[in-house]
């Protein structure tokens, strides 16, 4: 909806699109003929930040009484870009649905008011605004370098704010005119947050201003460093520092007993400091709201002013006495553009923000006669990717072929671009005909003024796809992460510096396909290989051998490389253990529920997502995978066949479906899926065997004791590539146990149930004890022609829970688990039971039993945490069954070793050097030391498999989705190692590939 303000009628005629957007010597607009001026005195009763105070009471004692008449709306061109998605609709588990969002702070550009101008940030287009309070006239315009979430703070003709480019900022209320910058951040690094380039310590809280001191704080991941800081308000002085452990987002507010609080996500407020108390009482938002004005609510004098779908209205208040009232009684209201998350009340008037980055403003009358009159900020918005509405310059032309070759030739089509040198043209061009997230790094002041008006005035400044921003700054020390960039452009660099700048453009390209080009030809100057010791996520545990181990090196001190979306909105709900993510060639694959989100796994950048009905995998710890990944291919099993997508594009390729014989009656479901060399291998499940209802019943048939699990009638290979049937077993002889098929070297091995009744069980399910109790082999065929090697009656009869199969070096291991008395008894005389693990290891040639060890995991039976199924991992020369850890030759347990976490929940996964689990919130065990530390305390793991390593990384997607604990972020995150070896080394030590100067 385009933006409306007041001019009087007689000059109507000069509304025209203003095309001056801001700089960060902000641009002042002109006055307007006949334009209503404001009084040069501030109001007495101002709006000064978010709520009206720094208790945010949201009230005011001025008398607004409605009804109310609509004087002007502003409409940004773009809407804010909140931090955080959508939560989860429902939580199974608690019974809870239609689940709000509890981090609701930047769905709004919320706005302050001196009383003759209103202020408010853009999260959009990192910009803060003034404007005229009586016409809505834009009067200037400041940038940032990063998103600014929250309101700005005026006192004493200055105003205050913070950015996600961690610094804060002071400016002249009445001109925009910066008086000064600190950056309260620990230091310059910038990742990829939220789809944008940022500060890896963002400020995002809404500070307090108290005796010339602002209170305010940056980071939100405790474990790399979240700090309170307070600053001189004149100066910007630091005067003090602290580190916190909390995820500080959102506003600040003093209390009436004088503390200090901070809001911290989704969990609780916490204080931070203690001031003198104050005569300030509960605010608007303690007030009872009818149920269709939820978003938001102010008080001013008598009147309530509430906030809701499409519209705003004025409420009485509740009184006392004889003339009580609920306050719910609707005096006034009116339609407006979106939700209503932001409401303010200053000079007389009430300003009404919604989440489609609009604002309106209302007066009890109109003062001047005046028409409401229609324009967007800046020029009006045209989208320029299906060619300019006016023929282009011989400077546009040249940038936009120059584009389009550059384009051409990377092959980069999604992700993030970094630009080093100043060319405006160029940038333009890449936005207007790419999807690419784009940083233009320039050293000029005056330069990046002039690109960011221009890239402004032409709609395409801001984050998101095909759009650019501009960061100031040295091309010879970037403040970037390693390994960010998807694509780098050398534009224009001194000749002096450019093997400097070559070293970091280097060091900043993405591995596994970042491309660094020359625009001057263009030409392509690199093409980055896999980082040393990069491992990779192809299968549920990693590899068809169910080690649980990516042989990735990611392990030690780790750093944050990018956090955002997807977010829980549309994943499985945590409860239902669905199956794990997967990352091969710099691509994370994330299942969510009934979809496939496919992220760069080194920025975060989409790449794709695709719906794919019938995908859903529950319950996966009792059944297999249903989904691989390879360099170029991604194979879903989804009903009857096999659905092969390019990984690059999601585009479906092919499709396998189930082989069938002439014998086959009956319809059949694809359950096993691996993919090994140049075949593809699958099994035949009965109808639906593979669960994936969702619900607390669903819930419970996969926890506690003796729960079924998922078995085929028969398994095969196909020819990866042409589909064609290559060998199947089918023995009839008893169900295959889904949890054990296994891919090792040569031979692909399983645990088949000796009773022929289990293949007629209806549901394709049964518990271990029917299906192994009487009896059951251990299977290995050749994989190549299915033959049988070799097949042996297995010892492990007495396992009850589960029973899972793996491969390293030469060995098979059956880990299960079952109950045994303890001797005990509880209060009410019934006897104690614990959980037991037995390992069984064989060798894989010949199925010879080679050693055998039990171990009682000293947790009580029966428990809701996951303690029946735990699947073990391989690390080299060693098994890790938890919590303890075994020598894979000899079955020798090392005494010194042993895993103690708070939280059983949750299945252990590992690099070469690292075990990684979750304990409350997701950690990381040192293999060498055994010591243990936090990677993350404000989010939550899934309740499966959710960390994975893979390209050097520790990758965490969203998983906690229907959780409602207080944890303070749910988002998808990746760490990297600090210790990485830096691409400042030459291209060959980087593995990398130089293409031939292109003629």
């Amino acid at each position: 909806m385009p933006r409306r303000f007041l001019l009087p009628r007689s000059f109507c005629w000069a509304v025209i699109v203003l095309l001056l957007p801001a700089t960060s010597r902000p641009v002042a607009w002109a006055e307007e003929p006949g334009a209503a001026r404001t009084s040069s005195s501030t109001s007495p009763f101002p709006w000064p930040t978010y709520a009206g105070d720094e208790h945010r009471s949201g009230t005011t004692p001025a008398e607004i009484t409605p009804p109310l008449v609509e004087t002007w709306t502003y409409q940004a061109r773009h809407a804010p870009q909140a931090a955080w998605p959508a939560p989860a609709k429902q939580n199974f588990w608690g019974g809870k649905s239609n689940l709000r969002a509890r981090v609701i702070f930047d769905r709004a550009f919320h706005p302050s008011s001196d009383g003759q101008r209103v202020y408010f940030a853009s999260s959009a287009d990192d910009q803060v605004r003034a404007l005229d309070i009586a016409t809505g006239r834009p009067l200037w315009s400041f940038y940032a370098e990063g998103p600014v979430r929250l309101a700005p703070i005026y006192a004493d003709q200055r105003l205050y704010f913070g950015s996600d480019d961690g610094f804060v900022y002071c400016l002249e209320s009445a001109s925009g005119t910066l008086l000064w910058k600190r950056h309260i951040a620990p230091s310059e690094r910038r990742i990829a947050g939220n789809g944008r380039i940022i500060s890896a310590w963002p400020v995002r809280t809404g500070g307090i201003l108290v005796d010339g001191k602002l209170r305010i704080a940056c980071g939100l991941f405790p474990t790399q460093g979240t700090y309170q800081v307070l600053l001189d308000a004149k100066t910007g002085e630091e005067l003090e520092r602290s580190r916190m452990w909390i995820s500080p987002q959102g506003y600040m507010q003093r209390r009436a007993d004088g503390q200090v609080t901070v809001a911290n996500g989704r969990a609780k407020s916490i204080t931070l400091a203690r001031l003198p108390t104050s005569s300030q009482q509960g605010g608007a938002a303690n007030l009872p709201l009818p149920a269709e004005f939820p978003y938001a609510v102010i008080r001013t004098g008598k009147v309530r002013y509430a906030g809701g779908e499409n519209r705003v209205a004025a409420l009485a208040s509740p009184q006392s006495g004889e003339e009580a009232g609920d306050g719910s009684a609707v005096l006034w209201e009116a339609a407006v553009n979106g939700r209503v998350y932001g409401l303010a009340a200053a000079g007389g008037r009430v300003f009404v923000s919604t989440d489609r980055g609009t604002i309106h403003c209302f007066s009890p009358q109109q003062e001047i006669d005046a028409e409401v009159v229609t324009r967007e900020t800046g020029p009006l918005a045209v989208d320029q990717r299906d060619g300019p509405t006016t023929a282009p310059t011989d400077v546009e032309r040249t940038a936009n072929s120059l584009a389009r070759q550059i384009l051409e030739r990377s092959g980069v089509e999604r992700g993030y671009c970094l630009v080093i040198g100043d060319d405006l043209p160029l940038l333009a061009a890449l936005a207007r005909s790419s999807r690419l997230r784009i940083v233009g790094r320039v050293g000029d002041a005056a330069a990046v003024e002039a690109a960011r008006r221009e890239l402004d005035a032409a709609g395409l400044y801001g984050g998101g796809e095909g759009r650019a921003v501009v960061h100031q700054g040295s091309a010879e020390e970037l403040p970037y992460a390693d390994c960010l960039f998807n694509l780098v452009i050398l534009a224009r660099t001194p000749t002096s510096a450019r093997e400097a700048v070559l070293v970091e453009a280097r060091r900043v390209l993405r591995p596994q396909g970042g491309v660094l080009i020359a625009a001057t030809e263009p030409r392509v100057l690199e093409r980055r290989g896999a980082l040393p010791g990069s491992g990779s996520w192809s299968h549920m545990y990693a590899d068809a051998a169910n080690t649980i181990c990516s042989d990735d090196t990611a392990g030690g001190e780790l750093q944050l490389q990018w956090f955002g979306r997807p977010g829980p909105r549309d994943m499985i709900d945590r409860h239902h253990r669905t199956i794990a993510p997967l990352s091969v060639a710099g691509r994370l694959f994330i299942p969510g529920n009934d979809r496939l989100f496919v992220v760069d796994a080194y920025n975060g950048a989409p790449l794709w997502t695709a719906a794919l009905p019938g995908s859903r995998r529950i319950g996966a710890h009792k059944d297999c995978g249903n989904l691989v990944a390879t360099g170029d291919k991604l194979f879903v099993a989804v009903g009857a066949a096999c659905r092969v997508l390019a990984a690059g594009t999601g585009k479906e390729t092919s499709r396998a479906e189930l082989p069938k014989s002439e014998g086959d009656t009956e319809r059949r479901d694809w359950g096993y899926l691996a993919v090994v060399d140049d075949q593809l291998f699958g099994s035949a499940t009965k109808p639906n065997a593979s669960r994936s209802r969702l619900g607390k019943e669903a819930i419970y048939d996969v926890y506690l004791d003796r729960r079924a699990v998922v078995t085929s009638d028969w398994l095969f290979a196909l020819d990866k590539q042409s589909h064609e049937l290559l060998w199947r077993y089918d023995q009839n002889r008893g169900s295959i146990l889904n949890p054990t098929i296994t891919v090792g070297d040569e031979h692909i091995y399983f645990v088949e149930s000796d009773s022929g009744e289990s293949l007629n069980e209806p549901t394709g399910r049964l518990s271990v004890p029917a299906l192994i109790g009487s009896g059951a082999r251990l299977v290995a065929l050749h994989r190549q022609s299915g033959e049988v090697a070799w097949q042996h009656a297995v010892e492990f009869t007495d396992l009850e829970h589960n029973v899972y199969l793996s491969y390293a070096d030469g060995r098979l291991f059956i880990v299960g688990s079952r109950n045994q008395d303890t001797g005990e008894f509880d209060e009410k005389g019934r006897k104690m039971a614990n959980v037991w693990y037995d390992i069984y290891a064989y060798d894989a040639a010949r199925g010879e039993l080679l050693w055998s060890q039990k171990q009682d995991n000293q947790r009580r039976a029966g428990g809701f945490h996951g303690e029946q199924d735990k699947r073990p991992a391989i690390v080299g020369q060693t098994i890790y069954v938890e919590p303890f850890a075994y020598d894979v030759q000899s079955g020798v347990r090392r005494d010194e070793w042993r895993l103690t976490r708070k939280i059983w929940c949750g299945n252990i996964s590992a690099s070469v050097n690292s075990l990684f689990f979750r304990n409350s919130h997701t950690a990381r065990c040192d293999l060498k030391t055994g010591a243990i530390e936090s990677v993350c305390r404000v989010n939550r793991p899934g309740c499966w498999v959710n960390v994975i390593t893979a390209g050097n990384l520790v990758l965490m997607p969203e998983t906690s989705s229907g959780c409602t604990c207080d944890y303070p972020v749910q988002t998808s995150l990746a760490f990297m190692p600090v210790s990485l070896e830096r691409s400042r080394e030459d291209g060959d030590a980087l593995a990398t590939r130089r293409e031939a100067r292109e003629d």
